[in-house]
């Protein structure tokens, strides 16, 4: 699942991040499960033990493509060498955004359309192993130019 794909990209010296229209609560949580650091999401404000109603929107439904740009400056990883995994309209400015991606069963046409690969399947291996030739390549290439 999840935790064995973010393990193998690990292993191949990828940062994996976690981009999300979702709210920080949730999202933190699944970052924390999976072992992943930068977490980018929306903010639900509770004071108190109570919802406020306030929202800071750190990453609107078409701004993750702006928010991939932003965490490869903060990181200083190239946008070139950067891959995404979506399935849902929210992720297709992403998607325009790195030059790999991949539509892990994807809510519709237009989302298939706009990734580099597109995986249906019941579990993450597929895409992993599509992931890690992507990043293997990367590495060699990176590794005859120096």
């Amino acid at each position: 699942g999840a935790e064995d794909l973010v393990q193998s990209l690990r292993a191949l010296g990828v940062v994996p991040v976690i981009v999300s229209t979702g709210i920080s609560q949730v999202v933190q949580r699944a970052g924390e499960i999976l072992g992943i650091d930068l977490v980018e999401s929306n903010h639900v404000e509770v004071i108190d033990g109570r919802i406020t109603g306030r929202v800071d929107v750190r990453c609107g439904f078409a701004e993750k493509g702006s928010v991939i740009r932003r965490m490869a400056e903060q990181t200083s990883i190239p946008l070139d060498r950067c891959a995404a995994i979506g399935d849902a309209e929210n992720d297709i400015s992403m998607f325009e955004t790195v030059p790999f991606s991949i539509a892990y069963n994807p809510k519709s046409t237009r989302v298939a359309q706009a990734a580099t690969k597109t995986v249906v399947g019941s579990d993450l291996f597929e895409a992993r192993e599509i992931l890690a030739d992507h990043f293997s390549s990367i590495r060699k290439c990176t590794q005859s130019l120096s």
